[in-house]
């Protein structure tokens, strides 16, 4: 990842007086998260032949003079914070909830609302002793009931609330041991960085409010969380409005008292209303390119480059019950494709992945021998199988950057092999609706490995095959499960490289494209790539 921060020479512009500009890019797109929500349209009214992303900048309350404005180019599409499946709603929700643990920087886990866990001999019991300084939004004291009451609304919803329930396969219960201690039952031993992950995932809602007003606190916008910022106002396609807290338990060290996140999709809108100072940030998903980071350069201000890596590849998923599945197939197309081709005429830079964990991630196999593009082998493999010319369609949908262009290229390298295959770019949701469905030939999209960990993945991906692509491996599949529950790194390293190993044996069910490691920012950014607006303070010197 890229990080680019602009420092203003001249603060002449309305509201740019204080506030150095910034631009965002993060290398991410809504299925980072992993999960199977479905996107909705944007339901919001707006005036006649009013552009959506100019109401989101021209309809917002005025900011006041303490205010931070960031624009982003996704909207959020839900309040629930436990179902986030978009990298805004994400942010916001870390902004106004807290977890019972935090990742660092670097993926390790430290204390929020637990001051420590320990462990049960069996690996079956986490105790989680708790804060006892903390207050809701609402007035109301965090205890270990607002715990048990988180749980066990994931535990009551798994088939709704599935970003969440995603990371608790395995629990079985939660108690409270005491008023400020809480006990979380698994129905089977798992790696520590599993379940961790899914605390540090897992926003906790108070249960008092949850019992008086129950899933009508979201709708309603009654986002009572004990984090740094309060929720104030969401209006769907345009904007979410927070108000710093004052009272927040924790170091807050934001010099802004008002948060504002604009929802833009136009990059041609957001980046005038960050040069003109309507925002102050401007956040893209799915990569950065020159083209844009040129815009700026007749605009009197400097550019400083940092980079971060956070692991994000675009693949291919493959349906294997169908237009692959007969493994020539699948092999004839992994060697028609020029990899390196496309990612340098697109991107300039990056790697091309020999599976689907990139080296950023846990489990990761340096000795792994990539792919390699040998048109003439594609076409040996292509006659070799039961391929009957039949159209092949490779899909995508609009929010993947770039994503017609790098389907274009690789249906032209394809079809001069021998296939035929066609270019097909949705709308997010039927793109879900495809991938739920298994109504797909193929498709391409990007991921990032959530804290460097690839269970999320295989799991959803492989073992319970939530795109249907059909692919079958008992062997692959024991591997994932065992992964899942040894505590041995060692062990459990070996296991994931096992099971990549004969994934690219059988040529299936995905294939890793390249990995781009481009953004832009001023604010945290983590090793899954998340970014956090919770203490921005970025100020003009």
């Amino acid at each position: 990842m890229i990080v680019l921060v602009r420092k203003e020479r001249k603060m002449a512009m309305r509201k740019m007086k204080k506030i150095a500009a910034m631009i965002l890019a993060i290398a991410l797109t809504l299925m980072c998260f992993g999960c199977g929500k479905k996107t909705t349209e944007n339901t919001s009214t707006q005036p006649s032949g009013q552009d959506s992303a100019t109401a989101g900048v021209s309809s917002a309350k005025e900011a006041g003079e303490n205010a931070f404005s960031v624009a982003i180019g996704e909207n959020m599409t839900e309040l629930h914070p436990l179902n986030q499946a978009t990298l805004p709603g994400k942010a916001v929700m870390d902004m106004v909830y807290d977890t019972l643990v935090s990742s660092d920087h670097e993926g390790e886990y430290t204390p929020m609302l637990a001051t420590k866990w320990e462990i049960s001999e069996d690996g079956k019991v986490w105790t989680f002793w708790l804060r006892d300084d903390v207050i809701f939004h609402n007035g109301e004291e965090f205890t270990s009931a607002d715990v048990v009451n988180t749980f066990n609304i994931l535990l009551e919803s798994p088939d709704t609330l599935t970003c969440s329930t995603q990371y608790w396969t395995n629990l079985e219960g939660v108690a409270a041991v005491d008023t400020y201690t809480v006990e979380l039952h698994l129905n089977a031993e798992m790696a520590s960085g599993i379940v961790l992950m899914g605390i540090a995932n897992t926003y906790i809602i108070p249960d008092e409010a949850y019992a008086e007003y129950g899933e009508n606190m979201f709708t309603d916008q009654l986002m009572y969380g004990s984090g740094p910022w309060i929720f104030d106002e969401w209006v769907d396609g345009q904007y979410v409005h927070l108000l710093k807290n004052a009272n927040y338990w924790g170091a807050h060290d934001s010099a802004y008292s008002e948060f504002y996140m604009r929802f833009i999709t136009e990059a041609a809108t957001a980046i005038n209303a960050h040069l003109s100072g309507t925002v102050n940030a401007y956040v893209t998903t799915g990569g950065i390119d020159p083209d844009l980071v040129s815009l700026y350069d007749s605009y009197d201000a400097s550019i400083d480059v940092f980079q971060k890596s956070c692991g994000t590849f675009y693949y291919i998923g493959m349906q294997c019950a169908g237009a692959f599945q007969d493994l020539k197939i699948r092999q004839a197309f992994e060697a028609a494709i020029d990899r390196e081709a496309i990612m340098k005429a697109l991107f300039g830079d990056g790697e091309l992945p020999s599976s689907i964990l990139t080296d950023t991630c846990f489990g990761y196999d340096p000795e792994l021998k990539n792919y390699v593009y040998d048109s003439d082998t594609a076409r040996k493999y292509l006659m070799e199988s039961s391929y009957d010319g039949s159209e092949i369609i490779l899909s995508s949908n609009t929010a993947t950057k770039k994503a017609e262009t790098i389907l274009l290229a690789m249906s032209e390298m394809l079809n001069d092999v021998g296939f035929n295959t066609k270019v097909s770019i949705v709308e997010g949701a039927t793109l879900l609706e495809m991938r739920s469905t298994g109504e797909y030939d193929a498709f391409l999209v990007t991921w990032s490995h959530n804290f460097g960990d690839p269970y999320m993945f295989l799991n959803q991906r492989v073992l319970l095959d939530v795109h249907h692509t059909n692919y079958r491996n008992d062997r692959v599949n024991e591997l994932i499960e065992a992964s899942s529950e040894e505590t041995d790194d060692i062990a459990r390293a070996e296991e994931i490289r096992e099971a990549i190993r004969l994934m690219r044996e059988d040529s299936a069910p995905y294939y890793p494209i390249f990995a781009v490691d481009r953004g832009v920012t001023g604010v945290d950014i983590f090793s899954d790539g998340i970014f956090s607006f919770r203490n921005v303070s970025y100020l003009a010197s």
